[in-house]
């Protein structure tokens, strides 16, 4: 009798102290790091991607981007983003950080710099072949660098009369006499510096 009760001790103790054979839970591994590529990069701002996260566990991975330690992006899907309000000649330093619904986390990251931010200047600009009905505006333009990209509005009494125009003069038509118009011509990069300039004139 006395051997059966110290049996039943023993596998009452085995039970409560848990040496029933289970083995521990395996712990979270974490999601492999990203890979971050440059896309596009201006003096204000910076386009981004980076590769999709492979989990050990095939969880779901998040996202979390941070420039210069501030949080551009947290818990996000996507795996783009750009980064906008830059300042120019700036070294920058971004890191996107895998996180997976445990909370284990890999972190990449990626320096830049951005460019000198561009110049546009209108050196000459006068109005030119005045008639009763017509008049013909010429113009000169620098740009820094050389070969920026802009793009040319002209208005007349703020109707916009043509965008995105090529040419350093344009012929007004079809005006009444005797009246004084103004005209505006903007010039705009593909990184949103605007340059303009309004130019009076009256027809005979």
């Amino acid at each position: 009798m006395k051997t059966f009760l110290t049996i039943c001790f023993v596998l009452f103790m085995c039970i409560i102290s848990g040496c029933s054979g289970n083995e521990e839970e395996a712990p979270n591994l974490n999601p492999e790091a990203v890979a971050i590529s440059l896309d596009t990069i201006r003096w204000s701002w910076a386009k981004i991607s980076w590769s999709n996260a492979k989990d050990p566990e095939n969880e779901p991975v998040y996202y979390k981007v941070t420039l210069n330690d501030i949080v551009k992006a947290n818990v996000t899907a996507a795996t783009e983003l750009k980064l906008i309000d830059l300042e120019a000649e700036t070294d920058y330093e971004v890191e996107v950080e895998a996180i997976d619904l445990h909370g284990g986390a890999s972190t990449s990251s990626l320096d830049f710099t951005t460019g000198v931010q561009p110049t546009i200047e209108i050196t000459a600009i006068s109005v030119e072949d005045i008639t009763s009905n017509s008049a013909r505006l010429i113009w000169q333009t620098t740009t820094e660098p050389t070969n920026l990209k802009i793009f040319q509005f002209l208005s007349l009494d703020n109707e916009l009369l043509s965008e995105n125009y090529t040419g350093n003069e344009f012929l007004f038509t079809n005006l009444n006499s005797f009246t004084k118009y103004s005209v505006s011509l903007s010039i705009i990069d593909d990184s949103g510096v605007v340059t303009a300039v309004n130019i009076p004139f009256t027809t005979l």
